[in-house]
């Protein structure tokens, strides 16, 4: 898109008071937390196969999703 992507990491306590700092309850910034420590964690790299089953067909993958998007965005 034409602009400088920057990645910085944060320590989980800076996101937390980051959040804090916009008037999140602290309860729900501890919770929101724990998605990143879940992450890091590897436990949403787990494929459960009840999802396709509900769906009826194979679950979208997020980078099937981003690279339709960049695709429509002829990037």
């Amino acid at each position: 898109m034409g602009r400088p992507v920057v990645r910085e990491t944060i320590s989980d306590e800076a996101y937390r008071a980051g959040l804090m700092s916009h008037g999140l309850p602290e309860v729900m910034a501890k919770a929101l937390g724990t998605l990143y420590l879940a992450s890091r964690a590897q436990e949403f790299a787990i494929v459960d196969p009840t999802l396709a089953k509900v769906l009826g067909r194979k679950p979208t993958t997020v980078h099937e999703v981003v690279k339709r998007f960049l695709d429509a965005q002829g990037a």
